[in-house]
């Protein structure tokens, strides 16, 4: 006999409160990066990286690496409890964590309506979710 587990996706909403935290947090980072490079940027940075650029450099480590990791889930994720898992319910390779990131770019594009996604699908999967296979559930599932 085999033991049924009950799965719950997380919502629209708790991702988005999940969002705002990381949100916070890579603006802090990137706000320091920044201003360290702007004063020691002779010494350290002689060849500085444009700031888009790098920018998008230290979004998609943090998220990616993250995503990857033991804990499944970026620093907002894991402080409301939620995770993100493949179709199996099992961590994400960094290819696929880095594929799930870069395709958030796709759900953005199209006036957020890859976001929007989360709030009408049976298992709350947004565009970037259906595009890395990936689902977003509660934290102990």
């Amino acid at each position: 006999m085999t033991k049924s587990i009950q799965v719950f996706y997380a919502g629209f909403w708790i991702r988005l409160i999940a969002y705002f935290i990381d949100a916070f947090v890579l603006l802090f980072v990137m706000v320091m990066i920044f201003k360290m490079q702007g004063e020691v940027a002779p010494e350290i940075f002689p060849h500085q990286i444009p700031s888009q650029a790098l920018a998008m450099l230290i979004s998609w480590l943090y998220f990616s690496l993250q995503y990857a990791s033991p804990y499944q889930a970026t620093l907002g994720m894991r402080m409301v409890g939620i995770k993100v898992v493949d179709l199996e319910y099992k961590r994400l390779s960094l290819a696929r964590a880095t594929g799930r990131h870069f395709a958030h770019y796709i759900s953005a594009f199209i006036l957020f309506a890859g976001f929007f996604l989360i709030a009408f699908t049976k298992r709350k999967q947004g565009l970037h979710d259906y595009l890395a296979s990936t689902y977003v559930i509660y934290e102990g599932e």
